[in-house]
């Protein structure tokens, strides 16, 4: 019997999951000039972030985990570089 080999779907998570950080961060800040965009940035990211988590969870793959840390570094530092603007 050929046992039919899974797919490992961890880099397209991560994938689309770095697009869509890339997306919104563009969108809020060429919606936002305010005082406050930084605010609405860490709020989404934040948000982005503990969706991955729990869906690391309850799904049981590293991906959203994996997802959910590189998230935590370009999402929060783009968070940084945009308050020392």
């Amino acid at each position: 019997m050929e046992e039919k080999k899974k797919k490992d779907n961890t880099m397209l998570i991560v994938l689309i999951n770095i697009v869509v950080l890339i997306i919104y961060t563009i969108v809020l800040k060429s919606l936002m000039k305010g005082d406050y965009d930084i605010l609405a940035l860490f709020a989404v990211i934040g948000t982005h972030f503990v969706i991955c988590i729990i869906t690391s969870i309850f799904y049981k793959t590293k991906a959203f985990l994996l997802s959910a840390a590189i998230i935590f570094l370009v999402g929060f530092s783009t968070c940084v570089y945009v308050f020392n603007r």
